[in-house]
């Protein structure tokens, strides 16, 4: 998978998963605590970067490479 596509399904799934569904007034109490989901967010996909996907996992399984 090339880094552009990566980066374009991280932008379309937050579009589609945050924006819409906060546009909802039902959601509004949610998603103003921005601190509970968005700095947990961010440094999760941070690491996944660095690190690759299901990297903890694999380290407990000792499958890391």
């Amino acid at each position: 998978m090339s880094e552009a596509y990566a980066v374009w399904a991280f932008i379309n799934a937050f579009w589609m998963t945050v924006v819409v569904q906060c546009a909802k007034p039902v959601n509004w109490d949610q998603c103003s605590r921005v601190n509970d989901w968005l700095v947990p967010w961010v440094r999760d996909v941070t690491e996944m970067y660095q690190k690759g996907a299901y990297h903890s996992e694999r380290e407990i399984l000792g499958q890391d490479q």
